[in-house]
């Protein structure tokens, strides 16, 4: 989200949008952002595991992704423990922070998390509802092609959306007498119900005062 400074060098890893048109050549920059899609991302050293999709913004990895599909037998309970027992969150491409999230997808669910700790790792639901509603055509999680993974919606989540959160734990500790605190850091991801209510408002915010 931010410059990156090395020797003195500043560099910009993405452009946002533009709050306005009239800055053109901001706009270039914006345009000249490039996604990549990987099928199939080997991603170790140390063995032949891949993941099923990875999504790329200016060569950086952002998003990950394990496809399942039940008309083969599988769902997203098969995608979570894929992560949990398959994805070593050791690896630099699963390091904490170095996507911003990674995706379960069937044909009708979608889960999330932010975080792999093999065993511990905790998945939340990304569905539109409490469970997808069926559409005419297609899969119910055919949203996440149509709105989520979109390059503009990436990067509105990138620049808007997703947040590192610093939580405090107070303890006793036995060996000082003395409480004291411990400070964690989680990586926020917004779900679908959230993040599809603050764009509303948000469109609605400015068609109002246009």
């Amino acid at each position: 989200r931010n410059q990156v400074v090395d020797r003195g060098v500043y560099l910009d890893l993405c452009y946002f949008e533009p709050k306005s048109g009239l800055n053109t050549d901001h706009m270039e920059l914006y345009k000249s952002n490039q996604f990549t899609v990987v099928r199939q991302l080997h991603y170790s050293t140390k063995n032949e595991n891949s993941i099923d999709m990875v999504l790329f913004l200016n060569g950086l990895p952002i998003v990950t992704m394990e496809l399942k599909n039940q008309l083969t037998g599988q769902n997203i309970v098969h995608s979570q423990n894929q992560y949990k027992n398959d994805r070593d969150p050791k690896e630099a491409l699963l390091q904490f922070k170095r996507c911003m999230v990674h995706f379960g997808v069937d044909n009708n669910a979608v889960c999330m998390t932010t975080r792999l700790s093999g065993q511990g790792t905790r998945f939340f639901p990304f569905n539109k509802e409490l469970e997808n509603p069926a559409v005419d055509n297609g899969y119910r999680t055919k949203y996440m092609w149509e709105e989520i993974l979109t390059p503009d919606s990436l990067l509105d989540i990138l620049e808007n959306f997703v947040h590192i959160s610093e939580d405090k734990d107070l303890f006793f500790n036995e060996k000082t007498q003395k409480v004291e605190s411990k400070t964690s850091e989680a990586l926020v991801f917004s779900r679908y119900p959230q993040l599809n209510l603050i764009r509303k408002f948000r469109n609605q915010i400015k068609e109002k005062f246009r």
